[in-house]
């Protein structure tokens, strides 16, 4: 069974995305991207995309920090999942990625 919500991080800009089912980015699912490269088990499996990062939507590939509530997210599956919430987090450069 899917897990019913994927979070989504954004280094620098830490603009974090919620949509239900998984996310399809940049061909990756699952993975958190950090200054480190691509660790799934760093963050508890969230998928965690760097600023730039292109999502596909129901429109088209779109970078990550363009994607709004309400936008149409394409799954795993290929489902069109609505962005439930949409929220941003500044850290410190001297914080880095975790």
């Amino acid at each position: 069974m899917d897990t019913p919500q994927a979070l989504v991080a954004v280094r620098r800009t830490r603009r974090n995305v919620m949509a239900m089912g998984k996310l399809l980015g940049a061909g990756l699912v699952g993975l958190a991207l950090t200054s480190r490269g691509a660790d799934a088990a760093s963050n508890g499996g969230k998928p965690c995309f760097l600023r730039g990062t292109r999502i596909r939507t129901v429109d088209g590939d779109r970078k990550i920090e363009d994607i709004r509530i309400g936008d149409l997210i394409v799954t795993k599956s290929g489902a069109a999942k609505p962005v439930l919430w949409v929220a941003r987090r500044r850290y410190r450069r001297s914080e880095g990625a975790r």
